[in-house]
């Protein structure tokens, strides 16, 4: 049966749950030490959290589109209520690595496969479920 009111039926939909993505990310580098620090803002302006504890992570991808590093980001996603943010902040050391154009990129990933799977509120470039950010 058609929906009566298919944008009202979008519209509800695209407000149930978590929608979480990132507001706010910035980076540095630094030559001296050769780490490259973020710091990244999420934000869920969905009506409920995520329920169950997957894990946030960012990505580096090489010149090549190549994921070279990732890490899980200090952050509890299921914390993150609605119209709430939470800002956390990370460190990738390896100076080899950052002689060439890197890509930053953010995740969600699914704990039994390992692999990002949440599609984020966001409007990016992006990698399967990896958001390139940078």
């Amino acid at each position: 049966e058609a929906i009566q009111y298919p944008q009202a039926y979008n519209d509800i939909m695209k407000s149930i749950g978590y929608r979480y993505a990132v507001s706010n990310c910035t980076t540095k580098y630094n030559k001296m030490d050769g780490t490259l620090s973020l710091t990244m803002t999420f934000e869920n302006t969905g009506v409920a959290p995520m329920y169950f504890p997957w894990k946030a992570f960012a990505y580096l991808y090489s010149e090549d589109g190549t994921i070279i590093k990732k890490q899980a980001l200090n952050i509890d996603l299921t914390k993150i209520t609605q119209n709430k943010t939470q800002t956390v902040a990370t460190k990738f050391e390896d100076t080899a690595l950052m002689e060439t154009q890197l890509t930053v990129g953010v995740g969600i990933e699914n704990p039994d496969t390992n692999t990002a799977e949440v599609y984020l509120n966001m409007d990016a470039e992006r990698d399967g479920c990896i958001y390139k950010l940078y």
